[in-house]
Order: C-alpha cells, then structure tokens, then sequence
C-alpha cells in the first residue's frame, strides 16, 4: 500500500458521521450506498432493539489520505455454521440493495483496490478472521469489484462467479419520445392511450408529500401485498424487519427529496387506487 494511505476499520456509524457528505459522494448517487441507507440497514438488520444481533459485526473498512476519506467497503461480518466468519455487503438479502460496489472514484480505484486486498490478505486476517467474501447483488461489470476478486485470486485465493436475477434498467437520456420508439406497435399504442386519458383528466396522478405520506405508504402496501398474496405469496411486507426498513428509509429520503412515491386513481372513483410507484432518485433528480 502506499505510503500515504492508510486502511481504517469502523464500527460504528457514528464514527463516520461528519464524513456523510463525502461518503455520499462516493457513492456517485446510488441509493443502495447511500449512508442513510446503509445505517437504517444495519439499525434494522444488524441490530435487535439497538443491540446487536447475535453474531453480526459492522466492517466498515475505509482508505484515507490524511483527513480525506478517499474510499470504502461497507460490509459487516456474520458467522454461520455453515459458512463460517463471512464478509457481505450492507444491504443485501431481502431487501436486495442493487449495485452494490467499493465507494471511491475512478482516479483512486486502483489504490482502493489495493488497499482492500491488503486488508483482507494481512490485516483482516488477524484483527478481523473471514472464511468468506460474499459480493452479492452486485453488477457483473463492476469494474472496482472485478479487480478485487482478480487481486484476490493472485494471493490464492478461490473465486466463484453465479448468475443472479437480472437488473431491469430503462434508458431515458434520449427523451420519451426515443424510449416509444424502442417499444413495439402496440405497446407504443397502449402507452398513448393512457396518456391521453390522464391528459384528459380520466385519471389523477398523485405525489407523496409530508402531509399525505402515511395515506400513499399504507395504500402501496395494501396494492403490493394483495397483489402477491392472490399469486400465493405472502409478500415482502409480511417480514416486519423490511417492512420497518422500507418505512423508516422512505420517510429518510422523502426528507432528502430523493422518494418519487406516486399513485393514480380514476377520476370517477377518487377513493380507490389504480397503481402506486415507488423508487428513489439521486441528487441530481435522476
């Protein structure tokens, strides 16, 4: 590592709370990395009654130069029979955080990269023993993450690479009109109708604010899990841990501006909810 660097192991959140501007800006607006989110994960997922759970331990591995944090693991460890002591990332499981990657910058992923392996080849070893590093819900062409695993492979150790479920994205960037012209015929011609019937005020959108959001958080789970248990399904809101998660982090970044929580009815039936939409934006508004 050089000499500059420097690896740091916290514990704690609380330890890194004035670097959460900075922390967010590694994070390049992802709001599965987001520091918020990650902190209500493991209030919620790595602690029972503000203890911690029984073995679960918070890894939040950091680089710095000096004062300047210029990266991050944000992983905890959890030993299993199993598997033994294994290193996962924050947010993974039933929540399914997506993206899940190092934080840090393009110009530093390389000295991220190395210091991380270090770690986990000499340090880690010592202070904080793993059998396993876990890289779930993370994107195949992550270009930090393959580093690793190929820096990792070079000190000997063994790697394993599953498929998982798929990440759906739609590309905006060239305008609505681009995106209709990717779709079919009759998908364009669905998605205009619909349009001109909302234009025409046959339906009303509403947004969640902090007035209405206890009304549009209890009607998108009502919808959710009706529409899964008619499949069957006791949907993810029948786990209380992510049903308290999704609550307290959708209040959390309603507070930021960054939930787009909506939801249309007809306009003849104004009590009776047709579809809900929620997801999270970046700063930007993305």
């Amino acid at each position: 590592m050089p000499t500059e660097l420097r690896i740091a192991v916290c514990q704690d959140f609380a330890a890194l709370q004035g670097q959460r501007a900075r922390w967010n800006q590694l994070a390049h607006g992802n709001p599965f990395l987001d520091f918020d989110w990650l902190r209500l994960w493991w209030d919620h997922y790595g602690r029972n009654d503000g203890r911690p759970r029984p073995g679960h331990q918070l890894q939040l591995v950091t680089l710095w130069r000096g004062e300047t944090l210029l990266g991050a693991a944000p992983w905890y460890a959890r030993q299993t029979l199993g598997e033994g002591r294994a290193l996962r990332f924050l947010g993974n499981g039933e929540v399914c955080g997506d993206y899940l990657s190092l934080l840090c910058s393009p110009e530093t992923r390389d000295d991220a990269v190395y210091a991380v392996t270090e770690w986990l080849t000499q340090d880690a070893l010592h202070s904080v023993p793993w059998d396993l590093l876990e890289l779930n819900n993370v994107p195949g062409e992550d270009a930090a993450l393959s580093q690793l695993v190929l820096a990792l492979q070079a000190r000997g150790a063994w790697a394993e690479a599953l498929p998982q479920q798929s990440t759906w994205r739609i590309d905006l960037s060239g305008g609505w009109e681009a995106y209709l012209a990717t779709l079919s015929k009759s998908h364009r011609k669905e998605f205009r109708r619909c349009a001109r019937q909302l234009d025409a005020g046959e339906y009303v959108y509403h947004k969640a604010d902090a007035q209405n959001f206890t009304q549009a958080w209890d009607l998108f789970i009502d919808l959710h899990m009706r529409r899964r248990q008619s499949l069957g399904e006791p949907g993810c809101f029948a786990s209380r841990r992510f049903a308290a998660f999704h609550a307290a982090a959708a209040r959390h970044f309603l507070a930021a501006g960054r939930l787009e929580l909506s939801w249309i009815t007809a306009a003849a039936e104004p009590e009776r909810p047709l579809a809900v939409e929620y997801h999270f934006g970046d700063p930007a508004g993305n």
